[in-house]
């Protein structure tokens, strides 16, 4: 993998690398590549695609009303908040 494709890599991933990290990364990468690339070689003829590990779905539990929290006990051990919501740094760009 080119150095350009690895940079931005890490840049999407929000990971910062140094000059000594850089080779562990590439590799680490490189061998991931590998792997699907691996997995593109395998002949799925007849397999029917799945959505389940298992055969049925889990089985969802009835919705239904519960008591809940009050404000000052959910937000007793909050950072931040503000106007009764979570208030926490901007994380998409």
């Amino acid at each position: 993998m080119d150095k350009e494709k690895v940079l931005e890599l890490a840049s999407l991933s929000r990971i910062e690398l140094n000059f000594d990290d850089f080779d562990t990364f590439n590799k680490k990468l490189n061998d991931i590549e590998s792997y699907i690339n691996m997995l593109d070689e395998l002949d799925l003829e007849g397999v029917e695609p799945t959505i389940w590990s298992e055969m049925s779905p889990a089985r969802l539990r009835e919705d239904s009303p519960k008591m809940s929290l009050e404000k000052e006990e959910v937000f007793k051990n909050a950072s931040d908040h503000k106007y009764g919501y979570f208030e926490m740094k901007k994380v998409v760009e």
